[in-house]
């Protein structure tokens, strides 16, 4: 019996399509690589990244390109403030939060 987790190019029954998911995924943020916008049902680029409370003063002098291509779903540094003396190791991803 097949593994539920082997890796197939096509879905067949009780097996994921893990490679398919792959490039899916790889598509969608190829996508959304130089604009989000209309991509999602929630607001995306500077008014998503305002809406999940990101410094607004910071946001205003972001270039565009930067900051367009934002789709994120939450601020892991809004629960906090982060002090001057203080480092942060962002490891989930290469966005927003690494700037």
């Amino acid at each position: 019996m097949a593994s539920p987790l082997a890796a197939s190019s096509s879905l067949q029954e009780g097996t994921l399509d893990i490679v398919g998911i792959q490039n899916a995924i790889r598509k969608k943020y190829a996508e959304i690589s130089g604009m989000a916008a209309g991509k999602f049902n929630y607001p995306t680029g500077r008014d998503g990244a305002a809406l999940q409370g990101y410094d607004l003063t910071i946001l205003a002098n972001m270039p565009d390109e930067l900051i367009e291509p934002f789709c994120g779903v939450g601020n892991p540094f809004s629960p906090v403030q982060i002090k001057p003396e203080e480092n942060v190791l962002d490891i989930a991803d290469v966005g927003l939060d690494s700037i």
